[in-house]
């Protein structure tokens, strides 16, 4: 398993980060949305994440999200639709702990494959989304690349969830080997990244701050 590493940049940590797509909180359309994003920063990976729409819409918006990230080294990973991930060569997909189960299950060959999948930018394969050490530990022993726990801190995604903190988040980084990112009322540069390191992360994911960034200057 790899193992990234924070490094420090002008006396501050700086993490690896995912950015997590939802349109319907995106400041303008989404493909241009990541554009403008990547040209300030560079995310390790996006997941494509528009739980909402058919097959062929899901595939056309995870084509044009990877055609304007281009040759940047940036992962574009599906979100809970492995068998497109497969049609199209995608780098990996990413699933909540339920469906990767049933998914595994029911197809462990393809199964086999995804988790295979190599991928010299880090996230890649299978990555699966879990709540708690139990979900962490299970998600670990049935192949998956990588894990998302969340949520850390209160967030507006799931505002009712009782947030792991850096206390519960330590708990599921010591108990896995995996590379685990954190989720949950984070934003661009977070300023507890330190936090993050300390509690044993390999990085942390953005949705709300990626989708609302702007460029445009702010009036006064």
């Amino acid at each position: 398993m790899f193992k990234l590493t924070a490094c420090q940049e002008d006396g501050r940590t700086t993490l690896p980060w995912i950015v997590i797509t939802d349109r319907h909180c995106a400041e303008q359309p989404l493909a241009l949305q990541i554009a403008e994003l990547c040209k300030v920063y560079t995310p390790q990976a996006i997941i494509v994440r528009e739980k909402d729409v058919t097959d062929p819409i899901y595939e056309k918006i995870w084509q044009s999200i990877s055609s304007v990230v281009g040759k940047k080294q940036i992962s574009v990973l599906m979100h809970n639709h492995p068998d497109l991930a497969i049609k199209n060569d995608a780098v990996g997909v990413h699933m909540p702990l339920n469906c990767w189960l049933m998914w595994r299950k029911n197809t462990p060959s393809e199964a086999h494959w995804l988790c295979s999948r190599p991928n010299d930018n880090g996230v890649g394969g299978v990555g699966v989304s879990v709540h708690s050490v139990e979900e962490a530990m299970i998600a670990e022993a049935s192949g998956a690349n990588y894990i998302i726990a969340s949520p850390v801190f209160p967030t507006s995604c799931k505002p009712d969830a009782q947030p792991l903190g850096l206390r519960g988040l330590a708990a599921i980084c010591h108990k896995v080997s995996c590379p685990v990112y954190a989720l949950g009322g984070l934003q661009l540069n977070d300023i507890r990244q330190g936090m993050l390191v300390q509690a044993g992360v390999a990085g942390y994911c953005v949705r709300s701050a990626a989708m609302n960034f702007s460029v445009k200057p702010q009036l006064k």
